[in-house]
């Protein structure tokens, strides 16, 4: 069973999950009663897109391949100074193969990297 929240508004959402016994009829049981919360909120930071794709790269023994740079835009959609970083340790098992400059910064509200 899979619930999936998909606000379109910000704000918090209140229900009560509508489950019924099997047979049941009538007042649903304490037991079964649900209530669901969930809050819509403003992004802070903002990712100018989702997916970094470096398309297919041929690597031929005793050749030097050249290399790839993608950017990635970070967008404050704060109304405060954001501080951001991202976690390169995993980047560090591949050395020489992915990096990622600056991997941390502060964004002044509205402010873009």
């Amino acid at each position: 069973l899979a619930l999936t929240f998909s606000p379109v508004e910000l704000g918090e959402h209140y229900f009560e999950f509508p489950v019924k016994a099997a047979g049941g009829q009538g007042e649903v049981p304490d037991g079964l009663r649900r209530v669901v919360h969930a809050k819509a909120l403003r992004p802070r930071l903002l990712f100018g897109t989702t997916t970094l794709d470096f398309k297919t790269k041929v690597v031929s023994s005793g050749m030097q391949s050249v290399a790839s740079q993608l950017e990635l835009s970070l967008q404050n959609a704060d109304d405060y100074p954001l501080e951001w970083r991202i976690d390169d340790e995993p980047l560090k098992k591949m050395m020489g193969v992915l990096h990622i400059e600056p991997s941390q910064g502060v964004l002044q509200p509205e402010g873009e990297a």
